[in-house]
């Protein structure tokens, strides 16, 4: 299967391997795609957070 997020295979490769497993749970394993999409979110988050140098929260977990 193809993913529909290919552009963050060269610039993103953790988040692009992330989202892929979560397309190929979608259909078989919603618990593992929820946990998935979670993680991805997060570091997503993250990213963009460490690019634009903002600090993350001493309430994040």
């Amino acid at each position: 299967m193809r993913s529909n997020l290919t552009f963050f295979q060269s610039d993103f490769p953790i988040l692009f391997t992330l989202v892929r497993n979560a397309e190929r749970y979608f259909a078989d394993d919603s618990n593992t795609l929820v946990m998935k999409t979670r993680q991805f979110a997060e570091l997503t988050a993250k990213t963009v957070a460490a690019n634009y140098g903002l600090a993350e929260s001493e309430n994040s977990s």
